[in-house]
């Protein structure tokens, strides 16, 4: 959902093209690809607040870890012992070391960071700091990882890094009589393929053109979807995704 932050800074003569009716227009202008100032904007106007960050089926058993993001903006999906799916930021309370590295994935008892082993609960909060246990100011209290603001929407992890965006229900106003009836919850994605080259995802794949991002689920009444990953287990509802197109 777009933010009201003013218009992109992209000229408006040369918007006016891209905006003109389907057959006339043009692609975006260049600014829109390599200003700066462009960027800038749609990081605040567009992927900031509540994002999608993954499918909780991606951290089905307790323990499962995941990272995704990078830098100031990592984030650290974590199932705990109570089942729930909580958000961190990646980052150790104690040198800001990467806890695991963006597109990882562990399963494990505790959060533990490579750096200096420092280890956390699955609840964010600290268990030990070697070095510190002789310390009597040191309060582990005060140093459990920081959470973030996450909500599982029928299985759609959002998280809102800056903790100031509006109530989630307001950010997906009109879209739950939408989605709720293709129960997203109960979707599981039971095959990925990272194609060594772009032209097999139409080969490995499917027949059809399929783009990054791009959901295949299996019809009902198919053992298999046709000219889809063979396998003898495909079954209603399940679905491939593809994840990444490497030329």
């Amino acid at each position: 959902m777009f933010k009201q932050v003013g218009p992109a800074p992209v000229p408006a003569d040369d918007l006016a093209a891209t905006l003109a009716p389907f057959g006339q227009s043009r692609m975006l202008p260049r600014e829109a690809y390599v200003d700066p100032a462009v960027f800038a904007w749609e990081q605040q106007a567009i992927f900031s607040g509540w994002t999608c960050v993954g499918h909780a089926a991606d951290l089905a058993a307790t323990g499962s870890q995941r990272a995704v993001g990078s830098g100031a903006d990592g984030v650290l999906l974590v199932r705990g012992d109570d089942a729930e799916v909580r958000a961190f930021a990646n980052s150790c309370r104690h040198r800001g070391h990467e806890l695991l590295a963006c597109g990882a994935e562990t399963k494990r008892r505790n959060i533990v960071c490579p750096y200096h082993a420092w280890a956390y609960r699955l609840d964010g909060s600290l268990r030990s700091a070697p070095g510190f246990g002789e310390d009597a100011a040191f309060d582990p209290g005060e140093f459990g990882l920081a959470q973030l603001r996450l909500v599982n929407w029928h299985g759609w992890l959002f998280i809102d890094r800056s903790g100031t965006d509006t109530d989630f229900a307001e950010h997906v106003a009109g879209l739950e009589d939408v989605i709720a009836p293709y129960h997203p919850e109960d979707l599981t994605v039971v095959a990925r393929r990272i194609p060594e080259k772009g032209p097999q995802i139409a080969k490995e794949v499917a027949a059809t053109e399929l783009r990054l991002g791009d959901v295949v689920i299996v019809k009902a009444g198919q053992s298999h979807p046709p000219q889809l990953i063979s396998s003898p287990d495909w079954k209603y509802g399940d679905i491939v995704m593809v994840e990444r197109y490497i030329a």
